[in-house]
């Protein structure tokens, strides 16, 4: 089956978590290359989007529901239900108190997950489908990049839109990632064939990427900042190479 989205543990550990068409979540041993633990997603709809956190493990579904499991335990701690649509993505915000998913049904919802029963805090809408989300360190704001090329920001306290860079691509966004060094800063990589990265101060594109060899084709495609934020990489969809 094939491998849906991939995603490091966020906290450093040496795990690497994996959704699919198989309808499940794996959590990989970076060392070893050893499945941890398997998780099922308890229908047969597929695993979209994935995120890990320490020992916390997140997946959302084309099923509109988004579960979260304990690592240690293998437990289902979460099963987080709400949106009309199928899940596109979803992040836990750095603290892992809260996770953002982002539907079909041009919505971002934050979840209160710190306790037993979860609790559906915001809900921010919007005029497109998103692809996929970031949120910033601090966890003040989420960005998402929609089907119709725009870029938007959200305050995730208050839930409204802080701002919106229409058009930033020809075609719909499939990745976004704030530069881990300076949160004032956004890589996207859009169906356009180009990476792009944004300065949020002034909500426009400060530097483009392209290569007559590079085609984004897949609505999944990701890119990323490498740690140190000096470099940026994606892959392309027609050789499968960087």
């Amino acid at each position: 089956m094939w491998g849906i989205f991939v995603r490091y543990d966020s906290q450093g550990e040496d795990h690497v978590a994996t959704s699919s068409h198989d309808c499940t979540v794996k959590v990989w041993d970076v060392h070893s290359g050893r499945c941890r633990a398997t998780f099922r997603s308890g229908s047969t709809q597929m695993m979209l989007g994935v995120d890990i956190i320490g020992e916390l493990v997140a997946g959302c579904s084309t099923d509109k529901t988004s579960k979260i499991w304990n690592l240690r335990t293998g437990r289902l701690i979460h099963h987080l239900v709400g949106h009309a649509h199928k899940i596109n993505c979803l992040r836990f915000c750095p603290d892992a108190r809260a996770v953002v998913t982002a539907s079909h049904d041009r919505s971002l919802k934050l979840w209160d997950i710190a306790r037993n029963t979860y609790r559906q805090t915001t809900t921010m809408r919007h005029g497109s489908s998103s692809n996929c989300i970031d949120i910033s360190a601090d966890v003040s704001t989420v960005v998402s990049g929609h089907v119709d090329g725009g870029l938007r920001f959200f305050d995730l306290r208050t839930g409204d839109r802080t701002a919106d860079i229409p058009s930033l691509h020809a075609g719909c966004i499939t990745s976004v990632g704030f530069d881990p060094m300076d949160s004032r800063k956004i890589l996207t990589n859009g169906k356009d064939s180009m990476l792009k990265i944004v300065d949020v101060r002034m909500c426009r594109a400060v530097k483009t990427f392209e290569d007559e060899g590079f085609r984004t084709t897949l609505s999944n495609s990701r890119c990323s900042f490498s740690p140190d934020g000096n470099y940026v990489t994606a892959g392309c969809n027609q050789t499968g190479t960087l």
